[in-house]
């Protein structure tokens, strides 16, 4: 929609090497917008970043049965103008 942006985060679990979970977080954050590009969102509108294990969320990011809430994307929808967040989904 005009007007609007969209930022394209990639996250992973703490299992592997920083290298491997950084290309792996980015690489899940790739395949979230080639889906939205081919359902029609501009390029220009998205961004994408992958954060690796750098922001994990839970505070015992050792235990197996947690790795699962790592392994995420989220899109946050922003106003192209003002920078204002919109929404943020979290998959």
């Amino acid at each position: 929609a005009p007007g609007l942006a969209i930022q394209i985060d990639g996250y992973a679990d703490p299992r592997g090497s920083v290298e491997y979970n950084a290309t792996l977080s980015l690489q899940r954050a790739e395949a979230v917008r080639a889906i939205l590009a081919k359902a029609g969102v501009a390029d220009e509108k998205m961004s994408t970043f992958g954060h690796g294990e750098s922001m994990l969320t839970t505070s015992n990011a050792d235990d197996p049965d947690q790795f699962a809430m790592q392994r995420k994307v989220t899109l946050t929808i922003y106003r192209d103008d003002a920078g204002t967040e919109l929404a943020r989904l979290t998959h």
